[in-house]
């Protein structure tokens, strides 16, 4: 786990006149993400904070990076827990080793669950561009749509893993793929997505809300 490295006058505590205090998102560090206007997730085993954002604050965050340098001491101040930004690898997604059992261009059940904080809108257009990508493929589709005790969205479907594999390397709006859990196996597709299933338009989801995640750093103040 990284740490922050702090001036410190107790000489009990302090090496150097500093001590070293570990990097912690899923508490009192997790203040950063709301000072720079983000939406804390969840926080991966490896102590990563996974981020909600929009398009154009990944722009205005990545200027403000750029000129981090020329910033006040109370600026940088709001950066010392961050490593880097970057898209949620596909590993925090789905599972490797399900993926990899899976049998080749062999559509498998399956459930994608969208991120949190998603509006109705998005959700929406995520669950068109699904549907749009497995007509493409014979066999695959989409066969129920719900929301778990927490409203999380899903959808469940028939995938290939290659196409599992390709939903957890772009759709950065999803959270997970996984096989169908109990709690939500009785969902049914609804009738108005039975009717897109006949004709759907293509989808751009560049301007879905961002899902990334940020790494902790070992920065001294």
């Amino acid at each position: 786990m990284p740490h922050l490295a702090k001036s410190s006058e107790d000489r009990r505590k302090a090496v150097d006149g500093k001590v070293f205090e570990p990097t912690n998102f899923a508490e009192k560090h997790s203040r950063v993400f709301r000072r720079l206007g983000l939406d804390l997730v969840s926080v991966a085993d490896d102590g990563s904070a996974i981020v909600h954002m929009k398009p154009e604050k990944v722009e205005q965050l990545s200027n403000t990076a750029q000129t981090l340098g020329e910033l006040s001491e109370r600026e940088k101040s709001r950066w010392a827990t961050i490593n880097r930004f970057e898209m949620v690898p596909p590993r925090l997604r789905i599972d490797s080793d399900w993926l990899k059992a899976l049998k080749a261009k062999n559509p498998a059940d399956a459930v994608v669950e969208f991120q949190p904080l998603l509006t109705r809108s998005e959700i929406d257009s995520l669950i068109r561009a699904l549907v749009a990508m497995l007509l493409q493929n014979l066999g695959e589709a989409v066969t129920a749509t719900g929301a778990d005790f927490s409203g999380r969205q899903w959808v469940r479907g028939h995938i290939t893993p290659e196409s599992l594999a390709k939903i957890s390397e772009t759709f950065f709006s999803v959270q997970s793929l996984h096989s169908p859990l109990i709690s939500i196996a009785a969902g049914s597709l609804p009738q108005n997505l039975k009717d897109q299933l006949s004709s759907v338009p293509d989808v751009d989801t560049s301007d879905l809300p961002t899902i990334v995640v940020e790494a902790p750093a070992e920065i001294e103040l």
